[in-house]
């Protein structure tokens, strides 16, 4: 027996049409994104392959089905949209096409990343953002410190900072510096504690390693790539399609 499922799929309800190829039954209902209701459902249908548009992404859903033991298959929309026999939408057309196009085996899925390599992404995201942020610290302690007279400098370095410490400053200047300081120490920290977790991925990766072995490729670039590209197989053109990514470093 095999089942397939189409889903539209919404920031907070779905719609679910599903067909049983063997024995032809179809039914349709509309799901409320409550995390208990929608494991309630998918844990009462047997295996199924399941359909959706490539939209945003919702983590917790494919942890649903993951759990439940369902396929998930997430298509093109453009090219889903495009094998839609009327202009009209609503949201059972929407999955009752899914539906049909997984039926027929011609539902145009997409590759996607593994849970593995899309929380590397993230974690390499969530440094940059943070590497940001202090990179403004630092620009406004320096701004800081012209304002109170000190010398060129370079406000990374610790003998800098030392001096800009001691710098006599009025009651506003003072409260800028410390807390921009306190900032400054817990950026650091949370970075350092995401590069050591994205440093143990990389130890523990062989084509991350492979990577390292050309001249000029940290760890973090080779996260980027490897995490980032998935399947070279997959790219027509392969140096001009690499060429064109920008990674998360």
């Amino acid at each position: 027996m095999t089942l397939y499922i189409g889903v539209d799929f919404h920031p907070h309800q779905q719609t679910v049409v599903w067909c049983d190829t063997q024995t032809g039954e179809t039914d349709t209902c509309t799901l409320q994104h409550n995390l208990s209701e929608v494991l309630k459902f998918y844990q009462s249908v047997s295996p199924s392959i399941v359909g959706i548009e490539a939209s945003s992404r919702a983590v917790w859903f494919e942890q649903v089905l993951e759990q439940t033991n369902h396929q998930l298959l997430v298509g093109n929309p453009a090219l889903i949209r495009a094998r839609a026999r009327s202009r009209h939408k609503s949201d059972a057309r929407d999955a009752q096409l899914i539906l049909d196009l997984l039926v027929k085996d011609e539902f145009p899925a997409i590759w996607r990343r593994s849970q593995a390599s899309s929380q590397i992404i993230d974690v390499l995201h969530l440094r940059r953002q943070l590497v940001n942020q202090r990179t403004q610290t630092y620009n406004r302690l320096q701004a800081l410190a012209h304002s109170g007279g000190l010398p060129k400098g370079k406000m990374k370095t610790l003998g800098f900072q030392s001096l800009l410490k001691q710098v006599r400053m009025n009651e506003s200047g003072q409260m800028q510096r410390e807390h921009l300081f306190s900032l400054l120490e817990q950026l650091t920290k949370q970075i350092r504690e995401l590069q050591s977790w994205l440093n143990r991925k990389a130890s523990s990766d062989k084509q991350v390693q492979l990577l390292q072995t050309q001249r000029g490729v940290g760890y973090l670039t080779a996260l980027a790539t490897v995490h980032t590209q998935g399947r070279l197989a997959a790219f027509k053109r392969i140096a001009r399609t690499i060429g064109e990514h920008r990674y998360p470093v």
